[in-house]
């Protein structure tokens, strides 16, 4: 299916609702056999992988379930931005949300970042919605240090860092400027000097558009 998909985007969010990784493995399998093309086929338009759940159902789009759709729509391409498709030095793309609880990442997600992680060269792995819950900072630097952090977007961070632990992360923050919406719920804990080096990063943030900051003691 990957080699002749006729569209730019693939959207298979919905299969993942339950992350099967032996289907992540066959897709990722295809997507490989393009990147070792040195010319794809004319008929290959696909430049986008969509791991996101946006609500779609796959089948209803795919196969025939025209109830609700127009043949039209049924058979167009899935609009993209060409300004991100068209990267030559990014060929590929694929999109996915990231949920970062405990202490470690689920099989699906692992298997998946250290596919991207070994293909840097030809694949950008874009998150625009990042969750962040309960993961060890050294943890969450090695897993953004694959994401295209400026292609992120929706920012939730919810749980208590040490002070060292959030100087780490401000840097990174300062790094996706494409953010529009940021939650922070930090620990009680703060000094004045971590607190500058934090929000000193928001000048970079030109899309920034809300901010919640919960028990701030500045």
């Amino acid at each position: 299916m990957v080699h002749a998909w006729p569209f730019v985007r693939l959207p298979l969010g919905g299969l993942m609702e339950l992350p099967h990784l032996i289907t992540l493995q066959a897709v990722l399998d295809g997507f490989d056999v393009l990147l070792a093309q040195k010319e794809r086929p004319r008929r290959c338009k696909l430049r986008v992988l969509d791991l996101r759940n946006t609500g779609q159902n796959f089948w209803s789009m795919w196969s025939g379930d025209i109830e609700h759709m127009s043949s039209s729509s049924l058979m167009a391409p899935v609009p993209e931005d060409r300004s991100r498709t068209e990267k030559p030095l990014a060929p590929l793309e694929v999109f996915v949300e990231m949920s970062l609880k405990e202490w470690a990442m689920d099989e699906f997600l692992t298997y998946l970042m250290r596919w991207a992680e070994q293909r840097k060269d030809s694949i950008h792995l874009c998150c625009k919605k990042l969750k962040i819950f309960g993961m060890p900072v050294e943890n969450i630097m090695k897993v953004l240090s694959v994401v295209q952090l400026d292609c992120i977007q929706d920012i939730e961070v919810n749980q208590n860092w040490h002070l060292s632990s959030l100087a780490t992360f401000a840097p990174l923050l300062g790094q996706m400027s494409n953010v529009q919406r940021l939650i922070l719920s930090v620990s009680e804990e703060q000094e004045q000097h971590v607190v500058v080096q934090f929000t000193s990063q928001f000048l970079k943030l030109h899309h920034l558009r809300d901010l919640c900051l919960e028990s701030p003691f500045f």
